[in-house]
């Protein structure tokens, strides 16, 4: 929500942030954490070349087409599958000009909150 202190941003893919591609880690559920915003992470780098980030404004671009301002002064939560993928979200976020001390990875990722059977999932 526009008022809550953090947005989350999901790494994965958005087959698997929709709940619709299966997840690579047998009996794991699918879907997404409530209001995340999902920007897969291979979209911010170059076609056949994954060692490099798009240029600061076709990354700013797919940013706010997921609905993440990156100059917000909300917190902003990186997460993925297993906490790895997400780094690529906060070194993007930081190359766009973010000040990374407002910047933050959940390392537990997607593996620790889908395998809590209390928290929500969305789908």
């Amino acid at each position: 929500p526009e008022n809550a202190d953090s947005i989350i941003i999901d790494a994965r893919s958005a087959g698997r942030f929709v709940g619709e591609a299966p997840e690579p880690r047998p009996g794991l559920r699918g879907g997404h954490m409530p209001g995340a915003k999902n920007v897969p992470f291979n979209l911010l780098l170059e076609e056949g070349n994954m060692a490099k980030f798009l240029s600061k404004d076709e990354m700013i671009s797919i940013f706010n087409d997921a609905g993440v301002d990156v100059n917000t002064n909300q917190k902003i939560i990186c997460t993925c599958g297993s906490g790895v993928t997400a780094c690529t979200i906060s070194a993007a976020l930081e190359e766009c000009g973010r000040d990374p001390s407002n910047t933050f990875i959940y390392d537990g990722a997607w593996i620790e909150w889908a395998s809590d059977e209390n928290n929500p999932v969305v789908t």
